[in-house]
């Protein structure tokens, strides 16, 4: 788990798969250069869907890639 700046390091030193993206003003990946997988799921103050949904469905993913043997 870490914060947008993180991503490339824990990419390289984590050989993470999975990138679940929380921030709401993301506008895409926080590390261009990326092969993770990329989830973007925004819990930002200004989001169109409930939040209760967003973060079942971040969990979700985290469970799914979990399950599949992948890290995040």
């Amino acid at each position: 788990m870490g914060g947008a700046a993180d991503v490339e390091a824990l990419e390289k030193n984590e050989n993470i798969d999975v990138i679940v993206d929380l921030r709401g003003e993301a506008d895409g990946r926080a590390y261009p250069e990326s092969k993770a997988q990329y989830v973007p799921i925004s819990l930002g103050d200004n989001s169109s869907e409930n939040q209760h949904i967003a973060f079942k469905q971040a969990i979700d993913e985290v469970v799914k890639a979990y399950r599949n043997g992948l890290n995040y």
